[in-house]
């Protein structure tokens, strides 16, 4: 799943051998193998069926594996349904989180319930092992897989909401567990507007599923050897959501100095975007981003991150965290130690959100430990260990 949209990261898999390449002798990058042509990209703009404001009918939940049976809302009484597995890495990750999480609100009045669509054994089996006892709270089968599926895929994010937070049959948040702090005090606060939240939601919704889109076609790219088809999909995303071009505009960027290859056309659009978004701290941090932690980058120009990273500073005037970050990261790959941790110091003080404050004690403890210096520019190798021809350009320079 994409965690930020702000965030691109292009994961490149190792490039295999053409069956029986090894077995005649053969060097793969010499093994000419028919590519099946990629089809031309079709994005539009969609609103997801289900959204803060709408109404839900209360899940046929049977049977309860803890907690008492519920089959309707209780007036008034805000419900937070977790849509988990048993056997969901990501799930487990977040689990003392959600511990948390269940701690404080429901000594405010929030009521949780946990629902899988597995079977009771399998969750009875799962809440047997060490360190679940700390559920505490509703756990329920979904046979129908309401919230895990049909709510889910409703809001076009598929399995990224895992909360979902309703009073009186109406949705009032839906989202990832690390980002309900905030909505989720102001529903208890009774300042929670579902209408007004309603237009963002729908935007990141669409935003999630051109995402999507993003990831199935860069692989398909990949696979072709040819790149043309994912520029011309970004184009119609940036058209289709032009309130969120610039985070597909730095995707684009990050595509360029990565998986296809176009270094020198990619770093010539990331100044352009820097001049076209000089406002947008958002934009230079994800410019700077790509190229200092984005592992596909195939050459690191950290003259062009760190200049990037100190425009976002900049505009911040040294109060905004994440910048803090990202020029702390700069400092590092620059080989400064001393200014990197300083950086990320200052930002782990003044960031109120538990899950950035951990991010930033991470950075921190990586800073201490290893030596300062940019990560090592991605190199594509076969599976003997030897590298291959990089991805070939196939369409113009600079898509």
């Amino acid at each position: 799943m994409r965690m930020k949209p702000f965030l691109p990261i292009f994961v490149l898999a190792m490039f295999a051998d053409p069956a029986g390449a090894r077995q005649q002798g053969v060097a793969s990058s010499d093994v000419v193998v028919a590519k099946a042509p990629v089809a031309p990209p079709h994005f539009r703009r969609s609103e997801p069926r289900l959204a803060p404001g709408d109404k839900v009918v209360f899940p046929g939940l049977a049977p309860f594996v803890r907690g008492e049976t519920r089959t309707g809302y209780e007036p008034g009484k805000v419900t937070v349904f977790e849509a988990f597995t048993t056997s969901c890495s990501h799930c487990e990750e977040n689990f003392d989180l959600i511990c948390e999480i269940v701690r404080v609100y429901r000594a405010k009045g929030v009521e949780f319930i946990s629902v899988t669509g597995e079977s009771a054994d399998k969750v009875k089996a799962w809440l047997a092992k060490p360190g679940k006892e700390r559920v505490d709270w509703s756990v329920a089968c979904d046979p129908t897989e309401t919230v895990g599926r049909e709510w889910q895929n409703a809001t076009l994010r598929n399995f990224t909401p895992r909360f979902f937070v309703v009073r009186d049959g109406t949705l009032l948040w839906a989202g990832h567990p690390n980002m309900s702090e905030k909505p989720l005090e102001r529903i208890v606060a009774g300042t929670w507007d579902p209408g007004a939240a309603r237009k963002e939601f729908c935007l990141d919704a669409t935003v999630t599923a051109a995402n999507a889109m993003v990831d199935t076609m860069l692989r398909r790219c990949q696979d072709a050897a040819d790149w043309q088809p994912l520029f011309d999909l970004f184009d119609q995303i940036v058209e289709q959501i032009p309130e969120r071009a610039g985070t597909f505009q730095v995707e684009r960027f990050g595509a360029m100095i990565g998986p296809a290859n176009r270094v020198d056309a990619g770093y010539a659009f990331g100044r352009s975007l820097m001049q076209q978004f000089a406002g947008d701290g958002r934009v230079l941090r994800a410019l700077a981003r790509s190229v200092l932690a984005n592992t596909s980058v195939r050459r690191r120009d950290v003259d062009f991150a760190m200049q990037a990273a100190q425009a976002a500073d900049a505009l911040a005037k040294g109060e905004d965290p994440k910048a803090l970050e990202v020029l702390g990261l700069a400092w590092f790959a620059k080989g400064d130690r001393e200014k990197a941790i300083e950086c990320v110091e200052r930002a782990r003080s003044i960031e109120t959100e538990r899950k950035f404050q951990k991010q930033y004690d991470r950075t921190l403890a990586r800073f201490r430990k290893e030596n300062p210096g940019p990560l090592p520019p991605y190199e594509a190798k076969r599976p003997d260990g030897k590298p291959v021809a990089p991805v070939p350009a196939t369409a113009p320079e600079g898509g």
